[in-house]
């Protein structure tokens, strides 16, 4: 089977059993913090605003919305992994939900601006 295919079926059962699915991920994300609480603490540290280096939370200014935030949570590039900058949980949530694309954000502000 080609692997075009694989994701071709892999998706249809998603589908078909999408609440069992979702029951098994989390059954496995549970089992796997309970299993390796470091792991999911240094991750946690990693992408919810704790400097790796001092195990303080990073406070201050969003670097979309410019408010002061406690705690400030590092951004990231999912396709590079590289990191941007600090923003609010709401802005950095937004870019998410916009798959950060430039073009799907800029659409959005359009359609806001012209509300």
């Amino acid at each position: 089977m080609t692997p075009e295919r694989q994701r071709e079926v892999q998706a249809a059962y998603k589908a078909r059993n999408l609440e069992k699915v979702k029951a098994r991920n989390r059954a496995h994300a549970k089992r796997f913090a309970q299993e390796n609480p470091e792991k999911v603490r240094a991750n946690q540290r990693r992408w919810r605003g704790v400097k790796d280096a001092t195990g303080e939370r990073k406070v201050g200014p969003c670097q979309i919305c410019g408010k002061h935030c406690d705690p400030l949570y590092l951004d990231h590039n999912h396709a590079t992994g590289l990191t941007r900058g600090w923003l609010c949980e709401p802005c950095n949530t937004g870019l998410g939900r916009f798959r950060d694309d430039p073009d799907l954000l800029r659409k959005a502000a359009a359609y806001v601006e012209n509300l």
